[in-house]
């Protein structure tokens, strides 16, 4: 079932679905319930009631009556205007060239780029105020209401207690025989702040005992979320699109040099919880600071896709997390994300399979449930 709704915010295109494990006729045969998350917060994920599926009715393709809704069709909407988002940017040649900003108080040069990716997580709707709805109530609910929240939680621990189970119908292998713990010569620290309007990203390497350098200046921003709600106790997923700016501000990067170093003067030994630099150490320096650090890496790649599972420690919000991010990507991404033409047919063909795929994994994910 598609219960597809779009919301255009700015330069942001954002796409949320619903889907059961069938396509419905009539819209209002299954009822949904938000489950409240196991947490203090007023948090909650979407569920399919199940005494309702005894009504649903398997939807023929060919016939169109009216008020209905499958994930097809909405998927096939939604995907094609992100494809031609994407297309327009490269034939207006502003992605993957060096362009001169002079919006930042100087001149800077920046080099623009997309990368695509699927994340398995969990849709979350805060504000809610009716706890039971119907196909077509997601869909007024969606469009309509102005005062409920979302956000997508990365971290699910059900899907990777099912990975291993997964892996012989899709044919995936491990790269790694174990979970590889990543050294300080091999990791990276991303710091996440606010400049003004923009949200940016300061990457550094470790270069020597103690020693951390900043190795990389970016903006991050995305501009097309799709996100597809399982409706199960299963895990959901997020396409996304996102522009990656390439900054070389010689101004911000020194003031980030100088935060850096200054910290780590003070700090001569690896921290106990393992995260060398934490949000408080950045009071009164940057804004609204968000730090992150790779623990594990673990990489299953079969013919034409890679899993990544990463353990990872984050501050956020004045909490310490341990997180899983899981991502699934196309191995044709990467080298399309370098290019400076692409047709139609190559953005759009590539993220359609590859959602599909997701939704396989999802399917097959339900199996090993039952």
């Amino acid at each position: 079932m598609g219960f597809s709704t779009l919301k255009i915010k700015s330069a942001d295109y954002r796409i949320t679905g619903l889907q059961a494990e069938y396509d419905l006729i009539n819209v209002n045969e299954a009822k949904f319930k938000f489950i409240k998350t196991n947490d203090n917060e007023d948090k909650y994920f979407v569920q399919l009631i199940e005494e309702t599926k005894d009504s649903i009715k398997l939807f023929n393709e060919i016939s169109t009556l009216p008020g209905e809704f499958t994930t097809t069709k909405s998927l096939n909407y939604c995907i094609n205007k992100i494809s031609v988002q994407l297309l327009n940017l490269l034939n207006a040649g502003f992605l993957n060239v060096a362009l001169l900003n002079n919006n930042v108080g100087s001149s800077v040069i920046e080099i623009i780029k997309f990368r695509l990716n699927i994340y398995f997580g969990r849709e979350l709707f805060s504000n809610i105020e009716e706890e039971i709805f119907t196909g077509y109530e997601w869909i007024k609910f969606n469009r309509e209401r102005k005062n409920y929240i979302t956000s997508f939680q990365r971290h699910v621990p059900q899907f990777l207690e099912k990975l291993p189970t997964l892996q012989g119908e899709f044919k995936f292998r491990i790269k790694e025989k174990k979970g590889k713990e990543i050294t300080d010569k091999e990791g990276s620290i991303f710091i996440y702040f606010n400049q003004g309007i923009r949200r940016r990203m300061a990457k550094l390497k470790y270069i020597q005992e103690n020693l951390w350098k900043l190795s990389e200046l970016r903006d991050t921003g995305k501009l097309a979320n799709l996100d597809i709600i399982s409706g199960t106790e299963k895990s959901d997923f997020r396409f996304t699109l996102r522009i990656r700016c390439e900054s070389y501000d010689m101004a911000i990067k020194s003031k980030i040099e100088k935060i850096v170093n200054e910290i780590q003067i003070k700090r001569s030994s690896r921290p106990k919880d393992g995260m060398w630099f934490r949000a408080k150490d950045f009071e009164g320096k940057l804004d609204n600071v968000e730090i992150r650090q790779t623990i594990v890496k673990r990489r299953f790649i079969n013919e034409h896709y890679r899993i990544s599972v990463d353990t990872v420690k984050e501050d956020a919000k004045g909490k310490l997390l341990d997180l899983q991010i899981i991502n699934l990507e196309n191995l044709r991404w990467r080298s399309m994300e370098n290019a400076n033409k692409l047709s139609y047919e190559e953005i759009r063909d590539t993220i359609y399979e590859t959602v599909q795929y997701a939704r396989r994994i999802l399917r097959e994910q339900k199996k090993v449930y039952k």
